[in-house]
């Protein structure tokens, strides 16, 4: 990723960001529906790549709301390169300090008020460089696995208090995962927390039909994992 600025008029400015990737490239006959709602080149659950197809859709209002433009340029199979520009107005900055409640949320002394083993499931590994350091902000060491299969291994080696569970991964996916941690009955069953990208009507109750016990979306949020931690330590 890049960022860079251009002078415009007066104190006026153009700043341009610039995402690459290396995946699966989009075919020239899909490059119309990019930016169009629920627009996927995969479809299962069990699929690599993240995401419900409403990112770009959202991304591209949210630039033409700021006055700005979104554009791409794609070669099948060899990624992608995503741009966007919005204008700006240079004005006296001020630093930003993190708000009381996220000092008080990051405090390292949280693990040993609200002692709990953590597992994370999530096959991306910026996201879960994201959520392992966020629990370690809080004090935790947690493990960390790629797949449901995995999953289902750690908890055969030792018991967890808390499962972090993306719900699509490669292999066996969480929804997947949960039901088969639930038909084992284990002795000491974890808490399963779902977290997810998906934000349709009706993914809380498939989440928790498969047996999870509560659910998150991503991004997440410091406070939000916070609360859970707080909701479930109660119950160990």
């Amino acid at each position: 990723m890049s960022v860079y600025s251009k002078a415009a008029k007066g104190n006026q400015r153009q700043i341009y960001f610039e995402v690459k990737d290396t995946g699966i490239g989009i075919p020239q006959d899909r490059t119309g529906e990019i930016f169009k709602p629920f627009t996927q080149l995969e479809r299962t659950l069990s699929r690599k790549r993240d995401g419900v197809g409403l990112g770009l859709a959202i991304t591209k209002n949210l630039v033409e709301l700021m006055g700005g433009k979104i554009w791409f340029e794609s070669i099948p199979g060899d990624g992608s390169s995503f741009y966007f520009m919005i204008p700006a107005e240079t004005v006296p900055g001020k630093q930003v300090e993190s708000g009381d409640m996220d000092l008080v949320v990051a405090s390292k002394s949280f693990s040993g008020r609200k002692p709990m083993r953590i597992l994370v499931a999530e096959d991306n590994p910026s996201n879960q460089r994201v959520l392992v350091e966020m629990l370690k902000r809080m004090g935790y060491r947690a493990d960390a696995v790629v797949d449901g299969s995995e999953v289902i291994q750690a908890l055969e080696r030792q018991d967890y208090d808390l499962v972090l569970m993306d719900v699509k991964m490669p292999e066996m996916d969480g929804i997947t995962a949960t039901r088969v941690i639930r038909k084992l009955r284990l002795e000491r069953g974890p808490t399963i927390v779902a977290i997810t990208a998906y934000a349709l009507e009706g993914d809380r109750e498939k989440c928790l039909e498969a047996g999870m016990d509560d659910y998150i979306s991503k991004p997440v949020q410091l406070k939000e994992l916070a609360a859970i931690l707080e909701k479930y330590s109660a119950c160990q």
